[in-house]
């Protein structure tokens, strides 16, 4: 398995989004950050289970239950997290980051 990999935005967007879900309920963001850790190991462990963009190489792991994506690269030793995205925010808004490695 390759070992996942952060963006600093990336990290970001994942800290804000369990926080906004544990602001509602504990229990939720709890869930929530289960769920997010789990898309994270599957893009982690198959790659290339998930297609890439027609527009450029990322690759979209949905969070079940929740509508967020990890956006990820595969690179040689590691998987890149582009994004935590929410699927309906401002579409595309870190494709700019798959070109910034």
């Amino acid at each position: 398995m390759n070992p996942p990999r952060f963006r600093p935005e990336a990290e970001e967007e994942y800290e804000k989004a369990v926080a906004f879900y544990a602001a509602i309920d504990p229990d939720l963001g709890a869930r929530f950050q289960a769920r997010l850790e789990a898309a994270v190991t599957k893009a982690a462990s198959s790659p290339k289970l998930y297609a890439p963009d027609r527009d450029h190489e990322c690759r979209r792991c949905r969070v079940k239950k929740f509508p967020y994506s990890v956006q990820y690269l595969e690179m040689d030793d590691q998987i890149w997290i582009v994004a935590v995205a929410h699927q309906s925010r401002k579409p595309g808004y870190w494709r700019y980051r798959s070109r910034q490695r």
